[in-house]
């Protein structure tokens, strides 16, 4: 068969690989006009401050409901990561059909909508993947989520030109559409709860991996108590992706500034998103040479360069550089943590942990939409990017604190090899 049920006690490990690619390829496609939803505000007239506000409001929903999405993809109960993952796409297709309505209040509150149920549906589609890799699929993260980003870049790169020819409807109606596939594509591979992991008769010894942290099921608020060194790691990447949100948040006004328009942001999102894909492709080769921690680390220290490239920018070109430090930033960085987690958690925590560094980027929007967006409309992008870039260190400095190293061994045979 080429799936099964959730009441079944077995999945299809095989052809998982390619399935999972598919999955990353068209919510991928989905997020480009979801996340551009601000530029839609923009350009329906709306203030960078009133956008910043629907920003805000969306990530700071998507805050509320991820400690019950979390628990309930750890526990033994309740729906699966699957269902949770379709339930979240077919919602957010009707956000944005929403979002299309005249009054300013309700468009509002349809795109917080959207970020609400996105930003959750990305950490759940990262869960699908630990989820097989934990149950003996042979899944390369890096390469799905540089396919994933190659779809990006493909979408971006005409959906500003068809903004400027059709207007910026065009967001809301290709991102509803590109949901309801995701929604069906989530359907390739079902998550039943009752297949355990490889290693779960071994339920009360931690991972190999992971032995100074606690496994088991308990509430996200132990978690929270548990864990506090990854609390750290998390605030500190919170505020380290508030240049990479304000960045994605407010493209159109940072393109404006420079000379571009709704074309030139199109291409600087592409570009963006294209330079992920050797990043992602390459990072097995990278963790076999270095630590995870290592290489988190240097993402998060690219964040802060980022940041001020951004800030310096002058010129188109300039902007163009600073987007393509996502290659060294984002691109190593997101398959990092998936790595990280699952080295350094259990299996009842790990739904936690990826879905909690799968919000960081909600953090940061809370940031970014009311200090980010006020501070376009009062000062001007170049300040607001320079406000930014200084979070954006701060941040940096704080989740360095919160890396944890690697086992020593797993170093020397990743360098040995």
């Amino acid at each position: 068969m080429a799936g099964s049920t959730a009441e079944t006690a077995t999945i299809r490990t095989k052809g998982a690989m390619w399935r999972y690619c598919v999955q990353n390829i068209v919510a991928q496609m989905a997020y480009c006009p979801a996340v551009m939803a601000s530029a839609y505000m923009i350009g329906r007239g709306m203030s960078s401050t009133l956008t910043g506000v629907a920003v805000a409001l969306g990530n700071i929903l998507a805050l509320a409901i991820q400690p019950w999405i979390g628990s309930t993809a750890d526990s033994k109960r309740g729906p699966t990561v699957a269902h949770m993952s379709i339930l979240a796409s077919i919602g957010c297709a009707v956000a944005c059909l929403g979002a299309l309505l005249p009054q300013p209040a309700l468009v509002t509150l349809f795109v917080a909508v959207i970020f609400m149920l996105f930003q959750n549906l990305l950490s759940l589609i990262n869960s699908v993947a630990v989820y097989y890799q934990n149950r003996g699929a042979s899944i390369n993260y890096g390469v799905a989520r540089g396919l994933g980003s190659a779809s990006f870049a493909g979408v971006s790169a005409v959906i500003g030109y068809a903004a400027d020819a059709f207007g910026p409807t065009v967001y809301m109606l290709l991102g509803s559409a590109l949901c309801l596939v995701t929604a069906l594509a989530m359907l390739l591979l079902p998550t039943p709860k009752s297949v355990p992991e490889l290693h779960e008769a071994a339920a009360e010894a931690p991972e190999a991996d992971g032995g100074d942290e606690k496994s088991g099921n308990g509430s996200y608020l132990g978690f929270l108590k548990t864990h506090r060194r990854f609390m750290l790691l998390f605030f500190g990447l919170s505020l380290a992706v508030v240049v990479e949100c304000a960045a994605g948040t407010y493209a159109l006004p940072l393109v404006r500034s420079v000379g571009g328009g709704n074309t030139e942001m199109g291409l600087a999102m592409a570009l963006q998103a294209i330079v992920e894909v050797p990043g992602m492709w390459s990072y097995d080769l990278l963790e076999r040479r270095f630590k995870t921690s290592t290489l988190l680390s240097f993402a998060i220290a690219m964040y802060a360069v980022k940041g001020v490239l951004f800030f310096l920018s002058s010129n188109l070109a300039m902007v163009y550089v600073a987007y393509t430090f996502q290659l060294l930033s984002f691109a190593i960085a997101t398959p990092a943590q998936i790595s990280y987690v699952n080295k350094h958690f259990g299996a009842g925590d790990k739904n936690k942990a990826v879905g909690l560094l799968s919000l960081i980027f909600s953090v940061a929007n809370v940031i970014t939409g009311p200090v980010v967006g006020t501070a376009i409309d009062a000062w001007g992008a170049h300040v607001a990017m320079g406000i930014a870039a200084a979070i954006g260190i701060v941040g940096a400095i704080t989740a360095f604190r919160g890396v944890e190293p690697d086992a020593a061994s797993a170093a020397t045979e990743g360098k040995a090899a």
